[in-house]
């Protein structure tokens, strides 16, 4: 599970995650301290070719902050985030 507090504005993030998803190195979710259009449209465009998307939740700065390292996590597919 990939975390970030914010981007920092690429227009090239979108074809970066496409390109580690084609290659199966892409992470198991990412959680978003705010909102980045151009990063999902990656997952997005690797669902109309066929391929598995990374899911992404927006999740409040605090909580990703107070996410232990090493924490084992799960997006539900309510987009629900499950810490261990």
């Amino acid at each position: 599970m990939l975390t970030l507090e914010r981007t920092i504005g690429s227009s090239s993030s979108s074809s970066v995650l496409l390109e580690l998803i084609r290659g199966k190195h892409a992470p198991a979710g990412i959680l978003l301290g705010e909102g980045d259009a151009i990063l999902a449209l990656g997952s997005l465009v690797a669902r109309e070719l066929g391929w598995h998307p990374v899911p992404m939740v927006l999740v409040r700065p605090e909580e990703l902050a107070g996410l232990p390292d090493g924490a084992v996590a799960r997006i539900l597919s309510e987009g629900v985030v499950e810490v261990d």
